[in-house]
């Protein structure tokens, strides 16, 4: 389709055949998203567009939105892997860190000077869980600061934001999640907002769903101006902290974005990355092929499988016709069901002489 309308524009259609002719079909439904149509969005780095590669490895990812806040890597040994195809996730591609060395940032500028709010949203693999792995910072360990959002120092699945109280405090005024429970080589959907409006400071959301905090020493209410680079997967300075897995995709925002706002980017992301199951169109058996078999198989990418005979495989082979269906569970939690009717040979199913 061209010339779609305005961002979150929910558009219908449905078909039918002329020869011969028949019936409408089911109503189906999209929705058109696209972040740069939302207020606030300062940088948008998204593996399917704009990596600059040589081999695999990432010089640099150009900002999909409208401030050019790309990132880059100009030393070879530093740079993360491209990761063409993750059967995880869709088979999207995917940004990898090293967690020795690995990582990109963002030329300091006034759109990433968050003073009061923003809002980040990143979806991560951890190839380990493990304390002191940092998603993103503005922060100089000893030099200047702004903050930084990691995993905790003692507990290693769940996350903190730390704003930069002072230039050599390494973290301990924080906003710690209390039920991350992060797992190794598991995507998530995390999301943080900061808002200097409300007395918890900072909420984070994981898979849609908000997790409880707990905040240790106290968190100001402005947060620290700086001219340090914003960092992808490492903390800056000689405290360096890198990650270890994948950072996918990352949108942030100069505001506290609002319940509404959020789920939209985050929908976005789910369904960019994890969408419900999908079996295909409708089919037949074939009477010579496969001594009558047909495979019939969701993606792989699902932790969990029931279909309606009662097995628990990603896939199934049917030799009677009849109306199947599978309900699986995403890296998300969200549970999602697709039927698939299968008919029988066309030598069963139509008339041996045709009437003119």
């Amino acid at each position: 389709m061209n010339n779609l309308g305005p961002s979150n524009t929910r558009y219908y259609w449905r078909v039918k055949a002329l020869n011969p002719a028949t019936s409408w079909s089911w109503v189906r439904k999209f929705t058109y998203f696209n972040p740069n149509n939302l207020n606030g969005l300062v940088a948008w780095l998204n593996p399917s567009a704009g990596v600059s590669l040589s081999g695999t490895s990432v010089l640099g990812m150009t900002d999909q939105g409208v401030f050019n806040n790309n990132a880059f890597q100009s030393v070879l040994a530093q740079r993360p892997t491209f990761v063409a195809s993750d059967s995880i996730m869709n088979n999207q591609p995917s940004i990898k860190y090293d967690g020795s060395n690995d990582f990109i940032e963002m030329s300091d500028s006034p759109a990433l000077d968050f003073t009061t709010e923003f809002t980040a949203h990143a979806l991560v693999k951890p190839e380990v869980v493990a304390v002191n792995k940092t998603i993103l910072a503005k922060w100089d360990y000893q030099t200047q600061g702004s903050w930084v959002w990691q995993t905790e120092f003692a507990t290693a699945d769940e996350y903190m934001f730390t704003p930069c109280f002072t230039v050599t405090d390494p973290g301990n005024q924080k906003v710690v999640t209390n039920n991350a429970d992060m797992v190794a080589k598991k995507p998530t959907l995390m999301t943080l907002t900061y808002n200097a409006n409300i007395l918890a400071r900072a909420t984070y959301h994981k898979n849609l769903n908000l997790l409880t905090t707990s905040i240790i020493g106290t968190i100001p209410q402005f947060l620290p101006n700086s001219t340090a680079t914003l960092k992808v997967g490492k903390y800056g300075g000689t405290a360096t902290r890198y990650y270890h897995g994948d950072i996918t995709e990352i949108l942030l925002f100069n505001h506290a974005q609002t319940d509404t706002l959020r789920n939209l980017v985050d929908h976005y992301l789910r369904y960019k990355y994890c969408p419900p199951v999908n079996l295909g169109p409708d089919t037949i058996i074939s009477p010579t092929g496969n001594c009558g078999n047909i495979q019939v198989k969701a993606d792989y990418r699902f932790s969990t499988y029931l279909w309606s005979t009662g097995s628990t495989a990603s896939r199934i082979f049917v030799q009677q016709p009849g109306t199947y269906w599978v309900t699986v569970t995403d890296f998300m939690g969200n549970i999602s069901r697709d039927t698939i009717r299968v008919y029988p040979p066309y030598s069963f199913n139509t008339p041996s002489i045709r009437e003119y």
